[in-house]
């Protein structure tokens, strides 16, 4: 008989819980009787139905809450001039949450899910479910001054497009998913967005239409959103994908910090606000397909990091960009332009191709530092315009173009350098360049004014142009110089690999003092070479200037078990230069001795080539005369 009598018991309290308490049409203050038919004042676990005008005390509470389309919460008046509900269930509201004056608020808590078809401007609105929490807005009218989430540990399913105007939305770090059913696109005007961790992609957005509105971002986590309108970073905020369609900057008179861990394509533009700076700290890949202006982009961890730009797109302006030493490498994709830009590379590396091209930078303003450089003949660096310099580079090969300066007390290093530009050094100061395999100068090298630049030559020099700068013959092995320009003579220096040396030119003793840099006349055709007492150096010849003929009938055939290089003489050849790779375009080494043809009466002249492992090798022969 207990057991049955409790059975009926609970069953008649859950009866009772399920009852709902209904306003009248004129409604009233919560805690009045006469607001509510029947007259019973709502209990925390009552469902509410609101059909006229209520306004709650300062802690009201229900279970479940409906309001009617005449329905009305409102803060109160006289001594009720504020009010909170919390609903620890669902809300659905299809009337109006509203704020009717300037003395007194209104706070609602929701606890559960929230269904919008009608207005809502109070003070404050608050999601706080120990559960996910769908949000399903209807409307354009949802602007409460304040919205905010306390409860981070559960999500925001966003149902609905999201509009808000004139609201600071604090999401206290819950995360909000924007693909949850369907892809979810936010608009924000004269609003702020802080503390939000978004589950976004597939195309996933906010958005501020009105130029004219100031919208901000503020400690924002997304892993993939496009962003579009007018937006401002303020402080700083993370993104995994960045789709920018957006003006973006940061906020007047502040620095913001924008991270970008894995991709940034823009579409709009990133800029700093007036007399503000925006950081973008990319740890991925950089695609620009419009306007690029921050203060600084800083390549960091992970990498590694492509960067492309829209063929013929405005010049990135005006940013540092900066490589952390554990960033990783960068690779150009594409051409890439710059206007008073800066980049410091940390020391990291930067390749200038891909499989079928070759790509370059141009400056006008700015500058290239740190930089270990991997590149083909086809890789460029254009400087041109303002102050343009390298400082502390060291690449493969390197083309220049425009006008550009080498800075830095240590020396670039580049193995060969095509220039058909001008290069120099800055006024006033002593900087150099060293090349270790060949120098091809159709352009001009110079001194700057009261300053000097050495070129350290360590390879073969082509000069077709003009050199007035101090140019140092320096190798080990056996060097070629062609002079079809002019070499300022004074400035033309061979040194001795031997030490303190004799100097021999066409095989006769020309100056019998010992001397490691010796100047040498450019104009007079002959073979150098040092002697110290013992042994004699490598030979540095001075060729014609007449072009020779280019090799031909080049060809590798199997003589008595040997391979054997073989091409057709070239007449008035001092000798050849032998080149090899595994790739025809790229990655050529040279031979380690020059070879002398040995029969000249012949018409060939041949080279025993060491077996390798290779399925193919190409060969590249270059005449010296």
């Amino acid at each position: 008989m207990k057991k049955t009598v409790v059975i009926f018991s609970l069953l008649l309290v859950c009866f009772l819980h399920a009852l709902v308490i209904q306003s009248t049409a004129e409604g009233g203050y919560w805690n009045d009787s006469d607001t509510w038919m029947g007259g019973s004042i709502p209990a925390a676990n009552d469902d509410v139905v609101i059909n006229g005008s209520v306004w709650p005390a300062t802690e009201s509470f229900c279970q479940n809450l409906t309001i009617t389309g005449d329905g009305v919460l409102l803060h109160g008046s006289d001594s009720q001039l504020s009010g909170k509900l919390t609903v620890q269930g669902n809300l659905s509201n299809n009337g109006s949450i509203h704020s009717w004056a300037v003395s007194g608020n209104l706070e609602v808590v929701v606890c559960g899910d929230v269904y919008i078809n009608g207005n809502v401007d109070n003070d404050l609105f608050i999601l706080n479910g120990l559960n996910h929490q769908m949000f399903d807005c209807e409307t354009t009218t949802f602007h409460p001054d304040e919205f905010k989430d306390t409860c981070a540990s559960s999500d925001i399913l966003l149902m609905t497009d999201l509009t808000l105007n004139g609201v600071d939305v604090d999401l206290g770090s819950s995360t909000l998913i924007l693909n949850y059913n369907g892809v979810r696109h936010i608009t924000l005007t004269s609003s702020t967005l802080e503390n939000a961790v978004i589950v976004g992609g597939d195309g996933s957005s906010i958005s501020n239409p009105v130029s004219t509105a100031d919208t901000y971002l503020e400690n924002v986590t997304a892993d993939e959103l496009v962003l579009s309108g007018r937006l401002k970073i303020r402080t700083s905020s993370t993104f995994g994908y960045l789709i920018n369609q957006a003006v973006l900057t940061s906020p007047m008179y502040a620095v913001a910090d924008l991270y970008i861990t894995d991709r940034l394509d823009n579409y709009g533009t990133i800029d700093d606000g007036g007399d503000g700076a925006l950081n973008i700290h990319l740890g991925g890949h950089f695609y620009n397909y419009a306007y690029f202006y921050p203060n600084q982009l800083n390549l960091v961890a992970p990498g590694p990091h492509n960067l492309w730009q829209a063929e013929g797109g405005t010049s990135i302006y005006g940013t540092s960009i900066n490589s952390s030493v554990e960033a990783g490498d960068c690779r150009l994709v594409s051409n890439i332009s710059f206007a008073r830009a800066f980049i410091n590379l940390g020391g990291n590396d930067l390749l200038m191709y891909d499989d079928r091209s070759g790509f370059g930078l141009y400056f006008n303003e700015g500058y290239l530092k740190n930089a270990t450089i991997d590149a083909v003949s086809a890789s460029y660096i254009t400087m041109n315009g303002g102050d343009c310099y390298i400082e502390g580079i060291n690449a493969n090969c390197m083309t220049f173009k425009g006008s550009l300066q080498v800075r830095g007390a240590t020396s670039s290093n580049i193995a060969s350098v095509i220039n058909i530009g001008t290069i120099g050094g800055p006024m006033y100061a002593a900087t150099s360049l060293s090349i270790s395999q060949r120098l091809e100068n159709y352009g001009s090298i110079n001194n700057a004014g009261g300053g000097s630049f050495t070129v350290y030559v360590q390879g073969d020099l082509y000069n077709y142009g003009s050199m007035n700068n101090f140019t140092k013959i320096n190798g080990t092995l056996n060097q070629f110089v062609r002079n079809a320009g002019s070499i300022h003579g004074s400035r033309f220096i061979l040194t001795s690999e031997l030490g303190a040396s004799q100097w021999y030119f066409n095989g006769s003793l020309f100056h019998s003092g010992y001397l490691i840099d010796y100047g040498v006349n450019p104009a007079s055709q002959g073979v150098w070479q040092p002697f110290d007492g013992t042994s004699y150096g490598r030979q540095i010849t001075i060729g014609d200037l007449a072009a020779p003929n280019t090799p031909a009938q080049i060809s590798l055939e199997m003589v008595n078990g040997n391979q054997i290089l073989k091409w057709s003489q070239v007449t008035g050849a001092a000798c050849y230069k032998v080149y090899s790779s595994t790739d025809p375009s790229t990655g050529f080494t040279v031979h380690t001795t020059p070879v002398y043809d040995s029969d000249p009466d012949d018409g060939w002249v041949y080279l025993q080539i060491t077996p390798t492992s290779d399925q193919k090798r190409f060969f590249r022969v270059v005449v010296l005369n």
